[in-house]
């Protein structure tokens, strides 16, 4: 608005500089006119009237050209007011928009931060449920000494047990890997429990959607920006659902081992 008020005062100063210089040469086309009148009117048979029309036509034609050049630059300023208006609505909506990505920046933010806070009460889970865990495998090797006559369910513990065996080897970190370390744990759980076949599926589709982000890090030293970008990518690109599966996949399979040995010690009882 300052930029427009100067250019404003600028082309006021300039037009009242304009109009100065057309009264002054019009006062001097009157001066001139009446000075040669009067001296036609006290000699009319001497005077030589061509000279005073030629300077009186030089004169109109210099106004004209003042007159021209006003109505131009008038044209100018007008032009230069409508783009001064147009860059002032631009600015603000760039002032807009730029408020609206902050925005979207503090909710990612926050967002992160509520799937870090979830990630680790889910390891604290797991970790708390391979405990118990250890102390239930304990229990079943305990329950195999006392109980030779309970095969079926003893069988059943076997395969549980050769499920968590592989449920605590830590994930490969390459696609390959993870690929084949599921694919055992999807053998291991399907002979312990049909009915976790569909949750490690799940966690198997997710495989790749967690690479491909994996893949797209960031280099060394990214930016800001880089960086939050790509930890963005990780909820739109499914790479989140990997984890999300592979943690239901586990307590999945810990309660099944759960009921399984409950089911062994029910029966002892």
């Amino acid at each position: 608005m300052i930029n427009r008020d100067m250019l404003y005062t600028s082309e006021q100063r300039s037009s009242k500089g304009k109009w100065i210089v057309l009264l002054v040469v019009a006062s001097l086309v009157s001066l001139a006119i009446g000075l040669l009148a009067g001296s036609a009117l006290q000699n009319p048979p001497e005077v030589d009237t061509s000279d005073l029309d030629r300077q009186i036509e030089e004169l109109k034609s210099q106004v004209g050209q003042l007159q021209s050049q006003l109505d131009a630059e008038k044209g100018e300023k007008d032009t230069l007011l409508s783009s001064l208006d147009a860059a002032n609505r631009a600015g603000a909506d760039l002032r807009s928009q730029l408020a609206d990505a902050e925005a979207m920046v503090t909710a990612a933010q926050s967002a992160l931060s509520q799937s870090e806070m979830e990630l680790e009460s889910s390891k604290a889970a797991v970790t708390g449920l391979e405990e118990q865990n250890r102390q239930l495998t304990g229990q079943v090797g305990e329950l195999h000494l006392r109980v030779d006559g309970l095969h079926l369910l003893s069988d059943g513990a076997e395969t549980h047990r050769l499920l968590l065996v592989e449920m605590r080897k830590d994930p490969p970190d390459t696609r390959e890997g993870a690929f084949e370390y599921w694919n055992t744990i999807k053998d291991r759980a399907v002979r312990a429990n049909p009915g976790l076949s569909s949750p490690v599926d799940r966690v198997i589709l997710k495989i790749d959607n967690f690479f491909d982000w994996a893949e797209r890090s960031p280099n060394a030293e990214p930016t800001s920006d880089e960086y939050l970008s790509w930890l963005e990518e990780r909820v739109t690109s499914g790479a989140a659902g990997y984890q999300e599966s592979a943690d239901a996949f586990f307590k999945e399979a810990l309660l099944s081992t759960i009921s399984q040995l409950e089911a062994i010690v029910g029966r002892l009882n």
